[in-house]
């Protein structure tokens, strides 16, 4: 599915509409270049599943733990490993715990633990620096995230 955003607020919408469409165990596998909106989406993703507070890249930290009311949110950021020793850091635990939902920007690395992740590519417009293009792919219900959109996108 094809998406059109004209600003970080419509970015942070869209991830919403996604959030009510995510189940336990689902991960979500963000890409695009520095700058492209992943963390936005994170932070889109965040506020709709009701994590208070500031929701910011876990880019030296690895990984950012949000309880919610049943289970939690992992935030992981693996830009700096660029898939070298994954094995070791135990993110499995994080990808197949039973109440736990994982988004992961630059996922490379983790494409082959992982069966049928939902897939966010964001893309910025050359022409609008707030604008994406943004694909999503993968999501067990298509209709139910058209439906959370209405007519939005």
């Amino acid at each position: 599915m094809l998406f059109q955003t004209a600003n970080e607020q419509q970015t942070e919408r869209l991830a919403a509409a996604l959030a009510r469409c995510l189940h336990p165990c689902d991960v979500v596998f963000l890409y695009g270049r520095p700058g492209a909106g992943k963390t936005a989406f994170v932070r889109g993703v965040a506020q709709a599943l009701g994590i208070k507070g500031h929701i910011s890249s876990p880019t030296f930290a690895l990984v950012h733990e949000h309880p919610l009311a049943k289970g939690m949110l992992v935030h992981m950021d693996l830009y700096r490993l660029e898939g070298q020793g994954l094995e070791e850091l135990g993110l499995e635990e994080y990808l197949e715990a039973p109440d736990t939902i994982c988004l992961v920007e630059w996922p490379q690395g983790l494409e082959d633990w992982v069966q049928a992740p939902i897939c966010v590519e964001l893309t910025p417009q050359q022409a609008d620096e707030q604008a994406r293009t943004i694909r999503i792919d993968g999501v067990k219900d298509e209709r139910r995230l058209q439906e959370e959109l209405g007519c939005e996108f």
